[in-house]
């Protein structure tokens, strides 16, 4: 069987799920393009290197030039292809979906604001008709989480309230948010000040991102963070379990003093996207703060962690019963992949895998909650070697580990 892959934008998501398709994908051909061409050929120079120094096969591997913001120009480079990965600006998202429906191709992305997402359910037709699947929000929040959450509800009968926190932090706190960039600084304020769409009393309900803030803590060697409501992350999910589960929310971890230290920021005008008239020029106060802060935030002498939880609670057999998941992973040393581009990158590249190789055949839109099933998808992400920690408990217990680092159980 030929598998061919294409994945577009070569920056750090880009790249990892780019030589997760080579090395996982039984592929035949890779693709990576970027409106750079010499960023695309210096990232499949660093997968042929990896690939060799694990004695792997190596695929075709092909970089490509494409101005993403141009659809047909998005198609001519698709085209061709049995999937597609989106690793751009979430703002790009939509025209590479469209761009793949036209090519016949599957398609998966690593999200984004709601807003995006709901453009691209709207194409579930169009999908069907050529025969492809679509499927957004599929990185760490949106996707990963949500995928985690559908089997945590998977084993229980009545479910009273699911829990999802996610985050990707520094090893330390660095001064002076506690936080370093690891992914589009762009991104990350329209997920925190983002309309977050929950379950509440069984049904969805629409939270004010940047809100409910509370202390939960952590094993060693993370501790005590804080986490708050923001947008985006639910992504279908509050539609899926609509009347099934009562409570349903997210939140984003970061470490203590975060939360305040932004909000004093957001509270002075500094983060809004409102034009400001500054010695004669127009200026968008958050387009200057990206400008500013983004290069300070970089810190690349300090790894990052990616941090999952997901407790599903409510009853099995008439009895109160709590399933508890816990990831925690680091920057690989032998990739130099950061720990957020092997979580979210390599899951991405999970799931459309599981496409083009038929192990999923969904057509149209196809949520990861609602159109994977959940144990094959966490088995195909872990033996990525990304590892999920699953606890059972019940009223005085201490919790039953029921993993094995073989999968889910």
């Amino acid at each position: 069987m030929k598998n061919t892959y294409i994945v577009l934008g070569a920056g750090t998501q880009g790249v990892a799920a780019a030589f997760d398709l080579a090395l996982n994908g039984s592929a035949t051909r890779v693709t990576l393009a970027d409106i750079s061409l010499s960023k695309s050929r210096a990232a499949i120079q660093r997968i042929r290197t990896l690939l060799s120094a694990r004695g792997a096969p190596c695929p075709r591997l092909t970089a490509s030039a494409v101005d993403a913001r141009r659809e047909s120009d998005l198609y001519k480079t698709i085209l061709g292809h049995d999937g597609a990965l989106s690793a751009l600006p979430s703002r790009l998202n939509l025209g590479a979906a469209r761009a793949s429906i036209a090519a016949r191709t599957h398609y998966v992305d690593l999200g984004g604001p709601f807003e995006t997402t709901q453009e691209i359910l709207r194409l579930d037709r169009p999908a069907q008709k050529m025969g492809v699947a679509l499927v957004p929000d599929a990185g760490l929040a949106p996707g990963l989480c949500n995928a985690v959450a559908a089997e945590a509800i998977a084993h229980l009968e009545k479910i009273e309230s699911v829990r999802l926190y996610a985050g990707a932090l520094p090893e330390r706190p660095i001064p002076p948010l506690g936080y370093k960039r690891v992914s589009d600084l762009e991104g990350v304020l329209a997920q925190y000040f983002g309309k977050s769409h929950i379950l509440k009393n069984g049904q969805v309900t629409e939270r004010a991102g940047f809100s409910d803030r509370e202390d939960i803590s952590f094993p060693a060697p993370l501790g005590p963070v804080e986490a708050f409501v923001t947008g985006g992350a639910t992504s279908t999910s509050p539609w899926t379990f609509e009347g099934r589960v009562r409570s349903y929310v997210f939140k984003t971890l970061r470490y203590p003093g975060h939360y305040e230290k932004v909000l004093a920021l957001k509270e002075l005008g500094l983060l809004d996207e409102k034009l400001t008239a500054v010695n004669g020029l127009s200026v968008s106060p958050r387009s200057l703060f990206l400008a500013v802060a983004q290069p300070r935030l970089e810190h690349p002498e300090v790894r990052d962690m990616a941090i999952l939880r997901v407790v599903a609670s409510g009853q099995q057999s008439g009895q109160p019963l709590e399933w508890t998941y816990d990831l925690l992973e680091y920057e690989d040393g032998a990739t130099g992949f950061s720990a957020l581009q092997r979580v979210a990158g390599f899951s991405a590249a999970a799931a459309l895998t599981l496409l083009v190789t038929d192990f999923v055949r969904a057509r149209g839109v196809a949520p990861l909650e609602r159109s994977f099933p959940s144990t094959l998808y966490l088995e195909s992400v872990q033996k990525r070697g990304i590892r999920l920690r699953v606890l059972s408990s019940s009223p005085g217990s201490n919790g039953i580990s029921l993993k094995k680092d073989s999968g889910i159980q």
